[in-house]
């Protein structure tokens, strides 16, 4: 078919415009409903068919990267399947590196048992005349109050009670990939021994699901699309094969990518981690296996500081290392090419030129251009 024979009827398609683009933080229930498959099995390849195994961390439902299978959600092949998504349903939430900082100045700024903002009600009404939000928050973070109340002090007993429930708040810090709770010495039980000890990720969600949609917007964050308690892991998105593609060797085995290897320690973490809580493991022995799998998840995100290693002691080159710096997928794949027939040089002033004119090297001139003949033909061109 010529080009001139291929017409295009656009006269019944429907143009959407898109006037927005809302970004936020994806809560477990949207990562599940938009995730093909659950990733609850070890077993990355069936061992009879050599295909990737259903449930597993290849499952064909994501999409597939060998010649000849059909991907199980949009029945492409390889080069038409852009790949889906799946998720792994953690057993205990976890902390998502990126919102560490968030969560702890969210957690500093609401009480801990009824989620309610610390701050009196005359610093309430001048803090919510700024408008900018990070503003707010630096303002609130820098008032709030040591206890939960939401009038102020010296007003009668009961109607602070009622609008707030009077508790001492305990100090929070940062450390490491956890965040440290500190209890003030008159709130300290008698079995308690240290007065610091690692806040939990699911006692910061349960902290996190008290805060109301009006202190939320308060804070300068989203009551629908980036909720606090958001900010916690609970659904582990996994990412499609297409974006960590296994290498076939000469022997018929498989080189899988490093971010294949994390999600398949974070998957083999997350069932011991299940095990242990139906087998009715001590509290002690659950709490190791959960701080591990919160390394886990904050190396596969993160593993500038080289912890997470190969049996040969290579680091494990993580999401972050992928995306950022020159070699970097955006810098290095995305933004620039490289092609023919092109040269760069540095600018620098030059007094022989006019300003509607530029110079080019002559080296660059006589590569980039051909002679043409003028004749009577092409003269006027």
């Amino acid at each position: 078919m010529s080009g001139s024979d291929l017409k295009l009827d656009h006269s019944n398609a429907e143009t959407h415009t898109i006037k927005k683009v809302q970004f936020g933080i994806s809560s477990e229930e949207e990562i599940v409903a938009s995730s093909v498959v659950e990733v609850n099995s070890t077993v990355i390849y069936n061992k009879e068919t050599g295909l990737p195994a259903e449930n597993g961390i290849n499952d064909p439902r994501m999409g597939v990267t060998t010649r000849g299978i059909v991907c199980q959600s949009c029945f492409g092949e390889m080069k038409q399947c852009p790949g889906h998504h799946g998720h792994i349903k953690l057993a205990e939430p976890v902390y998502h590196i990126g919102f560490m900082n968030m969560v702890l100045k969210v957690l500093r700024c609401v009480c801990n048992q009824c989620g309610r903002i610390l701050l009196t009600d005359n610093k309430l009404r001048s803090i919510m005349n700024i408008k900018n939000p990070k503003a707010r928050l630096r303002e609130i973070i820098k008032n709030a109050s040591k206890d939960c109340y939401t009038v102020d002090p010296g007003t009668e007993k009961d109607a602070r009670q009622a609008r707030g429930c009077g508790k001492r708040q305990p100090k929070y810090m940062k450390k490491g990939q956890e965040i440290l709770i500190k209890k003030e010495y008159s709130e300290l039980n008698e079995d308690d021994v240290d007065t610091k000890r690692p806040l939990s990720a699911k006692d910061a969600y349960d902290t996190l699901s008290r805060i109301d949609d009006e202190t939320i917007e308060l804070l300068g964050m989203h009551p629908i699309h980036a909720k606090p308690k958001h900010m916690i892991i609970k659904a582990l998105i996994v990412a499609p094969p297409q974006v960590r593609p296994s290498i076939e060797l000469e022997s018929s085995a498989r080189s899988e990518d490093d971010i294949t290897h994390m999600y398949q320690s974070i998957l083999s973490t997350n069932i011991e981690l299940q095990k242990g809580k139906m087998n009715g493991y001590p509290p002690s022995k659950i709490d190791e296996i959960t701080v591990r799998l919160q390394n886990l998840v904050g190396y596969l995100m993160n593993n500038e500081s080289g912890k997470a290693k190969h049996k040969s002691g290579r680091p494990i080159k993580s999401i972050r290392q992928r995306l950022k710096g020159k070699e970097g997928r955006l810098r290095g794949n995305l933004m620039g090419k490289r092609v023919d027939y092109s040269a760069r040089t540095v600018v620098s002033p030059d007094p022989t030129l006019e300003l509607d004119e530029l110079g080019v090297p002559l080296s660059i001139a006589m590569e980039l251009t051909f002679p043409e003949v003028v004749t009577q033909l092409n003269i006027d061109f």
